[in-house]
């Protein structure tokens, strides 16, 4: 992680999420990615998951905590069936 990407990060949380921090954002998307590697999706897939997270996190303000792995999980599972319609 940069200095920038941290920086990017507080100031988009501070905007629109009081209960999910930068932190808990990098313990989700590292637990996604060891959930990725287990059912050996391409790498390709990973970097949509952190995309729809990221976006699903930007339009919808306030999200809970005990709701976070579950937005993961689901963004995880479009982007692995993207993964399959395009192969």
């Amino acid at each position: 992680w940069s200095l920038l990407s941290f920086w990017y990060l507080d100031s988009y949380f501070d905007k629109n999420q009081k209960n999910i921090n930068p932190k808990m954002r990098f313990i989700l998307l590292n637990w996604i990615m060891q959930v990725s590697s287990q059912f050996n999706f391409k790498r390709e897939t990973y970097h949509l998951t952190v995309k729809l997270t990221d976006l699903f996190l930007q339009n919808h303000h306030n999200v809970q905590t005990n709701e976070l792995q579950l937005i993961g999980v689901t963004c995880l599972l479009l982007a692995g069936k993207m993964e399959v319609i395009i192969n």
